[in-house]
This record gives C-alpha cells, sequence and structure tokens, in this order.
C-alpha cells in the first residue's frame, strides 16, 4: 500500500530528522511511480528530498547518479547531467575499480582493493587520465592476455569532486563503507 508506506516513511523521517529518502528500484514499475507519486509531496512538505536513480526520473525527485564513468569524459558526463535534471542533480562518488580484457568489449570486471593493491605491489607503472579524473594501468597474464585496469584513489576522488562542483553536481554522496579510510585524504582534514 503505496499511502500507508509514505506515511511510514514520513513519519520515520520526522522522528529522526533525516533530511532525505532515497528510493533505488532496478526498474519503473506502476507501483514504484505510484509510490514516488504519493511519497514526494509528503516529503515535500517537511523539507525533506526524495532521491531516486535515473530509472525512476518523475520530474518532481533529485536524481543521484554514480560517478563511474569509463570511457568519455568525466566533465562531459556531470555536465550532461547538470543540464538534463538541472537543480536535481546529485552525484554518488562510487571509486571505480575494473579490469578491462584488451581488446575490451566496454565491459570491464570489478575487482577488489586486494587485487588493485596486489597488481600495483607488483611493480606496475600507473597513469592519470585527465579526461575520466581515474588513474589506469595495463599488465599481460601468463596466457598473453593484456589488461587495462581503471582505478579511484584519493585524489581521483577529490579531482571528480572539484570537477562535479565546477559541472553542477548540486549534491553528493560520499559512501562512507567504501571511502572511510581515504575521507581525511579527500576532504583534506
Amino acid at each position: 500500500d503505496p499511502a500507508a508506506l509514505a506515511g511510514a516513511v514520513t513519519a520515520e523521517c520526522g522522528a529522526h530528522g533525516y533530511e532525505g529518502v532515497y528510493l533505488d528500484f532496478d526498474e519503473r514499475t506502476p507501483a514504484a511511480e505510484h509510490l514516488i507519486e504519493v511519497l514526494s509531496p509528503r516529503l515535500s512538505e517537511r523539507g525533506v528530498t526524495l532521491y531516486t536513480n535515473p530509472v525512476l526520473d518523475t520530474g518532481g525527485v533529485t536524481v543521484l547518479s554514480t560517478s563511474e564513468v569509463t570511457g568519455g569524459s568525466f566533465a562531459l558526463y556531470v555536465r550532461e547531467l547538470h543540464e538534463r535534471y538541472e537543480e536535481r542533480t546529485a552525484l554518488e562518488m562510487v571509486p571505480l575499480c575494473v579490469d578491462f580484457t584488451l581488446p575490451s568489449n566496454g565491459r570491464g570486471e570489478t575487482i577488489t582493493q586486494e587485487r588493485l593493491f596486489q597488481l600495483l605491489d607488483s611493480g606496475l607503472m600507473s597513469y592519470y587520465s585527465r579526461e575520466l579524473a581515474a588513474k589506469y594501468f595495463t599488465y599481460q597474464t601468463s596466457d598473453g592476455m593484456t589488461h587495462f585496469v581503471l582505478y579511484d584513489d584519493a585524489y581521483t576522488i577529490r579531482e571528480k569532486l572539484e570537477t562535479a562542483g565546477r559541472e553542477g553536481a548540486c549534491e553528493i554522496f560520499l559512501p562512507y563503507t567504501r571511502l572511510r579510510d581515504d575521507l581525511p585524504d579527500i576532504l583534506g582534514v
């Protein structure tokens, strides 16, 4: 029941002083649309922001997009988000850690931080891509396959934050569980 759920969510926000609610559905369904239709005005009356992923954009919510850009230009990506959603643009800083087998079909495999550090500790030379605001390196496996690894660290996240601010992202989400060790370096504290 969307009305009952909207009432419960609104009550929780009031009881705890929450400033925002994020609805993360994988697809746009009539039930999800109805929930947004009922919930959005209730939260708005209380000064609470309703965030959704781009799939659920109804025009009255703040759209939370990911910072995971593996091709093209990060600045252009954020600029296009701002042009599309204007003041309703929010960006979640999701650190990249992706391994592509070359030649690439555009789809990489997410690797763990442990695997990334293992590769970096083997003496590989890392480079910085200004366009992607990310670091990268290549390596070859024993079977002769060449890999391209694209990743973020505190420096690249800080660069992305600065770029996102210049290009119109109105709000930035920093997922604490994924960035907690690097937050002092990212925030410069």
